[in-house]
């Protein structure tokens, strides 16, 4: 007997039944088709979860066609509302209802329906009874002009003279829209997805998306979901909860290294005690900083669920997958893809996807990994089945797939028995899905646009996380005594706060809020990331081509593609000459993608990431960040783009920091904001020799003050080579944890340098080298100067591994950090590890270039240690900020009471500016020695920027060598030029503004010109009889990372300079400062007016200390001229550069010093510059003056 007889005969019951009415009969049949569909799915080898999760694995394996699953999914969705909505249906589309119920079932069983049934059955479907579309348009991007009831009037994006009216809260077209439409407003972005025309020329969208290009992550929505209740505050409160460090998430993490070693398995199976010792290792610190651990019952616990779980992994892996009916091969699987989805304004990462080609065409298979405990009382999680719903819209949106198309799964390692189960969902949940994900977008948008001077609105919105609003749902008393106290905690946190802190607290969320909007969807202007994050599928490919920023037509070299290996790293060749400027270096982080169908679109299938290891003009090795053993995943492709990616990680350490300070003492806090003087002290009387009296005097203080100490640094005054090494050297006498921090892992590597230095001297012995023995690193290798890379956390632990092997445990890593006192690292770096403060306690944190660090950014670290030494000059460069200056100032008098006026500015400058109004001078100093520039190179900077206060080295002998005239011996029959290099200290050569506006970040002949001069000067090294040194004698900077790649490129073709150019670092600003060269070169490659304020965008006013006058400091230019330690050499368009006062004078003062090249650019690359008259007696020549705020320029 056929498997469905019994369920054909009580549909042919209910179907001819008198006696029950056609509101009755819907959900019966619904009955009858999840009996069926339960029957059906007994041998699936996955758990479902509803009734549309097992119908649509059915479809999907029988391939249903179209007509009876549109009148099969009819019948469910008119059962639902009947159920749910107590609807009346239409009797007169019942008949077709039915037999779409039976011919599916037929479908699904593969067997006739009985022919006295079907024999009651209509001999086909109606035709005219599903509505008439005039017209379906897939995507509409606009914007909002007013909203009226369910009517939204609209300017379309790509048509802006036409307006359009949307029509929303339509019954069974976007009813789940509702909540969104209430809170939209003018000047909103919308995306209609699927829209309908009706006949009033009204559009009717399936999905309305809020401001598209805001992208949020598919785990952030999904954490929105939780059994307490469902709410976008969800995600604004767990903003400013710290990261937790518990044994279910560090388990999570050993599992999941598991699929990928066990996916990625080729020659041999993996072993579960190799695969725990590697996982142990990636999270070491995690691991040793977890104070539960410490217990041996329940690390002993941990260690059998992680094996249990390995096991069931590798059970559900090979023997699970190939049994479904749409089997999964491990060879044939991708490991983490990351798609992009600009319809929906979502990302996601999945865990593991199998793409299937197959006879009704392309279809996709998704396993998401979950290794806590298995739902209570639900098949599938709340929060995860949204996870997965959001996998499949990107699926959708990515890949072109139907969701019928699109297996869902959920792994459970944990879990008693059903490991792997299926889910699969209606339109009406995704619908709802975006209605949140637009509430949560919205909420961000209404904070980081706040524009009260009391940011009334981030104030409302904070303060709305409380208990009621964050447990909205009837939960247990033992649940609700694990999520209630957080939401206490912060909201106590908030109460005891004083009313100032709460005004800074507020004043930064809105500050951070905006930064990481501006960092997704851009600020709309011209200049810089003008579209954050959207400009990966904004920015047309014409425009990224011409910007540099697109790696485009690369091919994979065969040999060179080693995904499926440890090293994970894939060698692509450059194709394409016309790409040789594009703006990318070694350490980038990127995002790889194919060319498909002739375009460039990251968002049109899966997305690689990973990082570039090398980069020249012939090819390009990145390393991804996940091993992948499907090499044809890369193969199938013959073209490939890559793009520069970013990381959201910096916006959530700075709302943690923030909550951090609120957690700090009262005594602390106060300290912080400068209302509580730091306390006095008897200043050291320590000799350390090598010192002069002022560095002597400064470092004593540093050393004495029990709170904090700030060094202000200007440039060549040894804060770094000198300060801090001295610093170091005597914090480690005196036994003394030290946490040495910088913005950028090029201070870092400074800082490291002055640390070993420092170690040397003092160590006797150890088990390390020296140096190691004192130093520990936090960050990546890739990151870091090769010299540097041995004093790696990573680069330690595998030592520790390979020398205990199996016995590897947390003892050795706690002994690890107690012999070493000195861990150094960046922010980022050490704020993504902040366990590392349960492993060792920190008597002084020293932080290095702290002008570049917001506050946001430093302030929760400050509070957490007894004292803090910061080093910095807030006259070289800032903080990168993204928001225009206006917006970042502050109204509110209690801000301004405390010295912020403006939340761009760093800590540093701010107490700094603190300490001085309020004479607390035994907290503050300033070096005023310099031994770097040469006296006739300080004269600009110091009497413009420096109020005259620098002087040269206080040692006689290298005071001397600053004031030596120039004993260049030029080459027998040198050129103009070499007569100009050999006795000008400064000079300028003119160049022609680029007139195509597609090459003004490229500057061709300053270039080329700047190639000829380095030429010159080797010669001059080698006529001197001076070695040439690139890394130590020449370095070139220049604003743009297109003439960064031109000044590059005409350099290799340079038979003098090809020997060194691999050292010579050619790069912006900002890549140079704490550095320095013999002779720096400087392209500054501006050609309109616009450019000229984009260089000059970090001019700033200050306070003359004397006279009380305000006076301007360019913080570029100013780092610019004080790298070159004998020699600054100068090109740029005379014409656009003197509308600027600082340039107009720096020319100026070279002009009267003889060092300005009349024949420009073209007399260099052309060699017709003259040999310069004497030189002139500079005597008596004007010293240069502050320039007065007035009159305003760029």
């Amino acid at each position: 007997m056929p498997q469905l007889t019994p369920y054909y005969a009580e549909i042919e019951t209910i179907y001819t039944s008198i006696h029950l009415s056609i509101q009755e009969k819907y959900p019966k049949l619904r009955t009858v088709l999840e009996q069926a569909c339960r029957q059906l799915t007994r041998q699936a080898p996955i758990q479902f979860t509803n009734l549309f999760s097992r119908q649509n694995w059915l479809v999907a394996q029988h391939r249903l066609e179209r007509e009876p699953l549109y009148w099969l999914n009819g019948l469910r969705i008119t059962a639902n509302e009947v159920l749910h909505a107590n609807a009346i249906p239409n009797p007169e589309l019942f008949p077709a209802h039915v037999r779409g119920l039976c011919d599916a079932l037929a479908c699904f069983a593969q067997e006739d329906v009985p022919r006295s049934l079907r024999s009651l059955l209509p001999a086909s479907y109606p035709v005219t009874a599903r509505p008439t579309r005039t017209k379906v348009i897939d995507e509409i991007r606009c914007l909002v002009l007013e909203v009226n009831g369910n009517e939204i009037r609209c300017t379309r994006d790509d048509d802006e003279a036409e307006v359009i009216t949307i029509l929303a809260n339509v019954a069974n077209k976007n009813m789940a829209f509702r909540d969104t439409v209430e809170k939209l407003f003018p000047g909103m972005g919308l995306l209609l997805w699927k829209s309908e025309i009706d006949a009033q020329g009204r559009y009717i969208p399936l999905f309305l998306v809020a401001e598209p290009d805001f992208l949020v992550e598919a785990s952030t929505l999904s954490e929105c979901y939780k059994d307490q209740g469902t709410t976008p505050l969800h995600y604004l409160f767990g903003k400013f909860q710290p990261r937790e460090n518990t044994i279910p998430l560090l388990l999570g993490n050993l599992v999941n290294g598991f699929v990928d070693e066990i996916i990625n398995e080729q020659d041999s199976p993996v072993a579960f005690p190799d695969a725990l010792r590697r996982g142990f290792r990636q999270a070491a610190v995690e691991f040793t900083g977890n104070k539960a651990l410490e217990d041996k019952d329940k690390l002993k616990d941990m260690v059998e669920k992680a094996k249990g779980q390995f096991n069931t992994v590798r059970k559900v892996i090979e023997k699970d997958f190939p049994a479904l009916q749409q089997p999964i091969d491990p060879a044939r699987c991708v490991l983490e893809p990351s798609f992009v989805s600009d319809k929906f304004g979502i990302l996601g990462r999945l865990d593991l996807l199998m793409l299937h080609d197959g006879p009704g065409g392309p279809s996709a298979s998704v396993v998401e990994l979950k290794s806590g405990k298995e739902p209570f009382q639900r098949k599938i999680g709340i929060n995860h089945e949204r996870q997965l719903m959001t996998y499949e819209l990107l699926l959708q949106s990515a890949l072109e797939l139907n969701y019928q198309r699109i297996s869902t799964n959920i792994l459970y390692p944990q879990a008693t028995k059903d490991h792997l189960r299926n889910d699969a969902f209606s339109m009406t949940q995704k619908q709802e899905l975006i209605n949140l994900r637009n509430l949560l977008v919205l909420l961000e948008y209404n904070i980081a646009n706040d524009h009260t001077v009391d940011f009334a609105v981030t104030r409302s919105a904070i303060q709305a996380l409380t208990v009621a609003n964050l447990i909205t749902r009837d939960i247990s008393p033992n649940f609700r005594i694990y999520v209630e106290p957080p939401i206490i905690r912060f909201n106590e946190l908030l109460q005891q706060a004083t009313p100032l802190e709460r005004d800074y607290f507020f004043a930064f969320v809105n500050f951070v809020a905006r930064e990481f909007y501006l960092s997704r969807c851009g600020d709309g202007n011209d200049g810089g990331n003008a579209r954050g994050q959207s400009a990966l599928w904004r920015t047309s490919f014409n425009e990224k081509k011409e910007q540099g920023d697109i790696l485009f037509d690369l091919e994979i070299d065969p040999a060179g593609n080693l995904c499926d290996k440890p090293e994970r790293t894939i060698v692509l060749l450059r194709t394409e000459a016309e790409n040789r400027n594009a703006n990318f270096r070694a350490g980038d982080i990127v995002m790889l993608y194919p060319k498909k169908e002739n375009t460039y679109k990251a968002t049109r299938d899966q997305v690689f990431k990973g990082s570039i290891v090398a980069i020249n003009q012939d090819q390009v090795t990145v390393q991804l960040r996940y091993q992948q053993r499907q090499r044809e995943c890369f193969t199938r492709f013959e073209r490939w783009a890559a793009e520069k990616d970013s990381m959201d990680s910096g916006y959530h350490h700075m709302n943690q920091s923030l909550a951090q300070f609120l957690k700090a003492q009262p005594h602390k806090r106060q300290l912080l904001l400068g209302l509580e003087k730091p306390a006095a002290y008897e200043q050291g009387t320590r000799t350390l020799p090598g010192l002069t009296e002022e560095q002597r005097n400064i470092v004593n203080s540093a050393l004495s003050s029990p709170d904090y100490f700030l060094i202000v640094g200007p440039p060549g005054t040894g804060k770094t080579s000198i300060a801090i090494r001295t610093l170091v050297r005597e914090l480690l006498l005196e036994k003394k944890n030290i946490l040495v921090l910088a913005y950028t892992n090029r201070a870092v590597d400074e800082l490291c340098q002055q640390v070993q230095e420092a170690g040397e001297a003092l160590v006797t012995g150890g088990f390390r080298s020296p140096a190691a023995h004192h130093l520990l690193r936090i960050g990546s290798g890739l990151s870091c100067e090769p010299e540097q890379r041995r004093h790696l956390l990573d680069r330690q632990l595998e030592e520790l591994e390979h020398e205990h092997g199996a016995r590897f445990n947390r003892e050795h890593i706690r002994t690890l950090f107690q012999q070493h006192q000195v861990v150094a690292g960046t922010l980022s770096s050490i704020l993504g590890k902040t366990d590392l403060f349960e492993l060792k306690q920190f008597d002084v944190v020293i932080v290095d270039e702290a002008s570049q660090i917001l506050e946001p950014q430093l302030i929760g670290l400050l509070a957490q240690v007894p004292k803090f030494i910061l080093v910095g000059d807030h006259k070289q460069l800032p903080a990168i900020v993204l928001q225009d200056e206006d917006r970042a100032r502050v109204a509110l008098p209690s801000l301004h009471a405390i010295g912020l006026e403006t939340r761009s500015n760093s800590l540093f400058e701010r107490l700094h500016r603190t300490c001085q109004d309020k004479g607390w001078n035994w907290a503050c100093a300033t070096l005023t020695h310099q031994g770097r520039l040469h006296a006739d190179l300080l004269s600009f900077p110091n009497e413009l920027y420096y109020e005259g206060k620098l002087k040269v080295s206080a040692e006689p002998a290298h005071a001397a060598q600053q004031q030596a005239p120039m004993k260049w011996i030029v080459p027998h029959a040198g050129t103009g030029l070499e007569h100009y290099l050999a006795h000008r200290r400064h000079l300028f050569i003119p160049s022609e503004p680029v007139q195509n506006p597609k090459q003004q970040k490229a500057h061709e002949d300053e270039a080329r010109a700047l190639v000829v001069v380095m030429e010159k000067i080797v010669a001059l090294y080698e006529a001197t009889g001076k070695k040439f040194k690139a890394e130590k004698s020449l370095g070139v900077i220049t604003p743009y990372r297109n003439q960064i790649a031109a000044i590059r490129y005409h350099m290799e073709q340079s038979t003098v300079l090809q020997p060194y150019a691999a050292d010579l670092v050619i790069d912006t600003v900002e890549r140079f400062q704490g550095s320095q060269r013999e002779v720096i070169l400087i392209s500054l490659a501006v050609s309109t007016p616009f450019q000229l304020r984009f260089l000059t965008g970090n001019t700033r006013s200050f306070k003359h200390e004397s006279t009380g006058e305000l006076y301007e400091v360019d913080r570029k230019l100013n780092v610019s001229l004080t790298r070159g330690m004998e020699q600054v050499v100068i090109t740029g368009a005379e014409a656009v550069l003197a509308l600027n006062p600082h340039y107009r004078e720096l020319i100026e003062h070279i002009r009267v010093r003889g060092g300005y090249v009349p024949e420009g650019v073209r007399g260099v690359i052309d060699g017709t510059i003259k040999v310069p008259p004497g030189v002139p007696d500079t005597k008596g020549i004007a010293m240069p003056k502050p320039i007065s705020v007035d009159p305003i320029f760029f």
